[in-house]
């Protein structure tokens, strides 16, 4: 076999793998049977200890960490508490049900305001925004659970310290 014929075979042999790899997909998402997953379920925003401070030297103003889970899902993370692991919350900055409407934290009220309408206004622990609940682990670390985006669903969990 020629150079130039072993080439065009290997070229046929792809493009014939490529095309059977095609339909496969295309089989397993019309039945429905392949789950697809474009993100992590949780996302651990660091040390509580850092994050606090981090707040703490900001004046109050919440973190906000963008796009956390692979889609469009932009997050702030608040601490309104004297405990590091204690009085967290995170909640998503978009409105809900206002597509080009943002929560912007408003450092002169300690609370949210909407872009899209300045009587528009959320506490500061997110209450009427998405929330997410969240948990400190064992290390200390604060693990927000972005399965369940519910209103009002601000929880903070606190695991048992390692051994």
């Amino acid at each position: 076999m020629t150079k130039g014929t072993k080439a065009v075979v290997i070229a046929i042999v792809a493009v014939v793998a490529g095309l059977g790899v095609g339909w496969l997909v295309l089989q397993l998402a019309s039945s429905g049977q392949a789950d697809l997953n474009l993100g992590e379920d949780e996302f651990n925003a660091g040390y509580t200890e850092v994050l606090a401070r981090a707040i703490d030297d900001g004046d109050g103003r919440p973190l906000i960490f963008n796009d956390v889970s692979g889609g469009d899902r932009d997050i702030y993370v608040q601490h309104l508490g004297d405990v590091d692991d204690e009085g967290w919350s995170a909640f998503e900055t978009r409105v809900p049900g206002r597509e080009d409407c943002f929560a912007e934290w408003n450092a002169d009220d300690e609370r949210f305001v909407a872009t899209c309408d300045d009587g528009l206004t959320f506490p500061a622990d997110g209450e009427g925004l998405t929330a997410y609940p969240t948990t400190v682990n064992a290390d200390g670390r604060l693990i927000i659970d972005l399965r369940t985006g519910e209103d009002d669903a601000t929880t903070t969990t606190t695991a048992a310290a390692a051994p």
